[in-house]
């Protein structure tokens, strides 16, 4: 049997190189992020990283889709705390949490780059703001929100100021006005007859 020339793959330089990809874009911008950082950051060498990525802008978009995990649905019965829950989630990825920084400098290079924002829609846009329209659409179901909402709609004017929170990069979107937020949203559009929907919890 002929033996295999060469080291055995490394398990754990991929997560190694995503982590150090993530790390230096979220310090000098995806621009900055040159593979020789990226190399030096992970402990790995160039040739190593091209072997498994063809350029930085492939590398930076595994980057965000390593992010990629479940994003659960909860439907506890209480369409306002199930709301401000999922936002609390979305608030510590988008603006208070270790990646924050990273995905702002991803959104700023996807107006250029398609593929980078496809993958950015993909991972963590998408995923969570089908969990806020599920949401919405069970709390119609339970008839604790009127009928004729729009539940994605709905659930962009919900994540609308922590994305501008991610896009200014400061954190003045905290967890008092998140619920007061939700409050006033859920107060406009609740059945005037479901005051655990109606009023503040």
């Amino acid at each position: 049997m002929k033996r295999k020339r060469g080291r055995p793959r490394d398990p754990g330089a991929d997560r190694r190189i995503l982590h150090a990809a993530r790390l230096v874009a979220a310090e000098l911008g995806i621009q900055g992020a040159s593979m020789s950082a990226i190399a030096d950051r992970s402990g790995v060498g160039k040739p190593t990283i091209y072997l498994r990525w063809a350029n930085r802008a492939d590398l930076m978009v595994a980057a965000v889709a390593d992010l990629r995990g479940p994003v659960e649905t909860e439907h506890s019965g209480d369409t306002r705390g199930d709301l401000q829950r999922a936002l609390s989630e979305d608030h510590d990825l988008y603006v208070g949490g270790e990646h924050s920084r990273f995905l702002r400098s991803v959104l700023f290079e996807s107006v250029s780059d398609a593929e980078l924002g496809r993958e950015l829609e993909d991972t963590v846009f998408g995923p969570r703001r089908e969990r806020l329209a599920a949401i919405i659409a069970q709390g119609v179901e339970d008839g604790r929100i009127r009928g004729g909402i729009d539940p994605e709609g709905t659930a962009d004017l919900l994540s609308g100021p922590l994305v501008r929170a991610m896009v200014l990069g400061s954190d003045g979107f905290d967890a008092d006005s998140l619920r007061a937020h939700v409050d006033v949203l859920l107060d406009g559009i609740a059945e005037p007859s479901d005051a655990s929907v109606g009023t503040s919890g």
